[in-house]
């Protein structure tokens, strides 16, 4: 599950601190002027990711493209999205035509995140007819900060901790054993929550009763070396690093954050 709208870039703290201090600035003097906080401005001359929209107003006020700033920007931001709307609806069909057998949904329930996870779950269960579209249960995990007390959550969701998040799977889905459950996310970059989820069911549930499905799947340098989503919607797996998504302005995928 990519992060999405605002998603990060890595910056070149060197060289945002080159640049402030040829213009006679402080840390201060660049929060003041881009209206972003300190800690913000503190965070990018280190080196650690920061959103799109906020370098972009580093650039600015810096009188730089964001590139510039960046360690490693992506090429294929400065061009034309890669999945429109009519991709992600193609790859929805694409996954409903592996879900369904033409008289029933061959799962009992779906899981899904928040966000564009969400969208792309909304436009596969849109093309299953509507007498089953509103009697599958679907639902959404929650993503907490990692270092969050999870004890009162602890009655009503399975806690799963992984390297960036912890997963709060609803017990309503995770009660049954037998029960077989559909992962839908709209994009699969390094592969760590779906490896994590799969060895939590494994250990704890009906081996094989955990599918994935997403629109898009980055063959990367991780997924390499795991198991790819049993459903793909748009067939070709990406190779390309980065790419772009149509949920918003500068809404990509950036495999980097994930390792």
């Amino acid at each position: 599950m990519p992060i999405q709208s605002g998603r990060s870039l890595l910056p070149n703290g060197d060289e945002i601190r080159r640049l402030y201090k040829e213009k006679g600035w402080s840390m201060p003097n660049l929060a003041e002027k881009t209206g972003l906080n300190l800690h913000t401005i503190k965070r990018m001359v280190a080196n650690q990711p920061k959103d799109s929209q906020s370098m972009a107003l580093v650039a600015g006020a810096l009188g730089v493209q964001v590139p510039q700033i960046c360690r490693d920007y992506p090429p294929e931001l400065g061009v034309k999205n890669r999945y429109s709307w009519d991709d992600l609806k193609t790859a929805a069909e694409n996954v409903r035509n592996q879900i369904f057998d033409g008289e029933r949904f061959l799962f009992d329930a779906v899981l899904t995140f928040p966000g564009p996870s969400s969208i792309f779950c909304g436009l596969v269960m849109a093309f299953l007819p509507l007498r089953l579209m509103v009697q599958i249960p679907v639902y959404t995990a929650v993503l907490i900060n990692p270092a969050a007390s999870t004890s009162h959550f602890s009655e009503h969701f399975a806690v799963i901790p992984t390297q960036w998040f912890k997963l709060l799977i609803p017990r309503g889905l995770t009660s049954d054993p037998e029960k077989k459950i559909l992962v839908i996310d709209d994009a699969i970059v390094s592969g760590g929550t779906m490896k994590k989820l799969r060895k939590v069911f494994k250990a704890q549930y009906r081996a094989g009763n955990l599918k994935f499905a997403c629109a898009v799947c980055y063959e990367g340098r991780t997924l390499r070396t795991e198991i790819q989503p049993e459903i793909l919607g748009i067939k070709d797996p990406e190779r390309r690093r980065t790419f772009l998504m149509p949920w918003g302005l500068n809404a990509f995928c950036f495999e980097d954050i994930f390792v």
